[in-house]
């Protein structure tokens, strides 16, 4: 065991894929470290349950974080951290700011879980003044962990991030852990669903995820009702997508319902997941479908899916918005024709956190 002093910092311990992914590398990294804090805004949320015993958690118990710099500060302060590790870039800029004034021999890890230039594309002043911190800030961090090459070259050619700086760690899939969880019962009225084949799509209801593309290519293959789609998630547009499936006559075979502590059971059971989403950082759903042998249509969207799926190796590779394309694969899955026809063990041994976790090791 390495006898280190390190930090996570998390805005809270569920729903998002950033936490889901900072808490397996703490999971994982807690084997080989003796000190490991995890650093949280809040501690709601449902991935508390899988956090490791021997991890501390620190609750700031503050709504936003502008409430929580003075209490990020005396933590700092008081734990003399050897290396500090943040994601999402709200918090990656605080945390550069905090350790370049109080700890400056700490180590400062940030990771980049999106690509900026998509996130601000539509810009009103305040996404610009946050760009403008972001791009400032960025380049005063130790080590940027992007988690897929597109993450990587929108930092460098967009942003003119030091590419000395940037090292590619994918997204890890902890197969344990998603098999255990997905073998937990469902909600008992949910399985009525997989009565009919089923598809399921999960994300955020907002622009970025496309639901409303998908929404309409589906329905128009569901002229008879004899299938179902599910979607998982909450968002902004959660009112505008019931009224388009209400629009659609398809309120008997299109479920939107809202976010799930445990999707696992529900990607299990369907014959498909599908991701219309116009553009990704490193989407955790596909990896966690593929790690259940779940069958993946994904449009080819910056970035994330073309490396994940390995140019269609691993899964349905879609140009962005080809409706008729997408209509296909649909009914392929529907029909099973996607379901063996793929090297998963392969896929499986290369993101499996045995493998992705030794990286972060390496670099901490």
């Amino acid at each position: 065991m390495l006898k280190k002093k390190i930090g996570f910092l998390l805005p809270d311990l569920g729903t998002g894929g950033s936490q889901w992914v900072m808490i397996q590398f703490a999971n994982y990294i807690s084997k080989n470290i003796t000190n490991i804090d995890l650093v949280t805004l809040s501690n709601n949320g449902s991935y508390k349950n899988i956090i490791y015993k021997k991890i501390n958690i620190i609750n700031l118990s503050k709504k936003r974080l502008l409430f929580s710099v003075l209490n990020l500060i005396k933590i700092v302060n008081e734990n003399k951290y050897e290396t500090f590790i943040s994601s999402q870039s709200y918090l990656n800029f605080v945390t550069i700011a905090i350790f370049k004034i109080f700890s400056n021999k700490t180590k400062i890890i940030i990771r980049e879980s999106n690509t900026i230039s998509n996130k601000y594309v539509f810009k009103n002043k305040y996404e610009k003044f946050k760009e403008f911190i972001f791009k400032k800030s960025y380049n005063f961090a130790d080590i940027i962990i992007a988690p897929s090459l597109g993450v990587k070259d929108n930092l460098i050619n967009k942003y003119k991030i030091n590419f000395k700086k940037i090292i590619v760690i994918n997204n890890p899939v902890d197969l344990n852990l998603i098999n255990n969880f997905a073998n937990l019962k469902m909600q008992t009225k949910d399985y009525d669903f997989f009565k009919k084949p089923t598809i399921i799509s999960i994300g955020r209801l907002t622009h970025q995820k496309n639901f409303s593309f998908l929404i309409e290519a589906f329905s128009e293959i569901n002229k008879s009702r004899k299938y179902n789609l599910l979607i998982l998630g909450e968002g902004t547009l959660k009112k505008n997508l019931l009224k388009q499936v209400a629009f659609l006559k398809q309120k008997n075979s299109i479920y939107l319902l809202g976010f799930k502590d445990n999707p696992f059971p529900y990607i299990n059971a369907s014959r498909a997941f599908v991701l219309t989403s116009l553009w990704e950082g490193m989407p955790n759903v596909l990896l966690q479908s593929l790690a259940l042998n779940t069958p993946v249509i994904s449009f080819d969207c910056q970035s994330g899916p073309r490396e994940i799926l390995e140019n269609g190796k691993y899964g349905e590779l879609i140009k962005i918005n080809n409706k008729e394309q997408l209509k296909i694969k649909i009914v392929e899955a529907f029909d099973n024709k996607l379901k063996k026809k793929y090297p998963i063990n392969e896929f499986k041994k290369k993101y499996d956190i045995s493998n992705i976790g030794k990286k972060l090791i390496d670099i901490i």
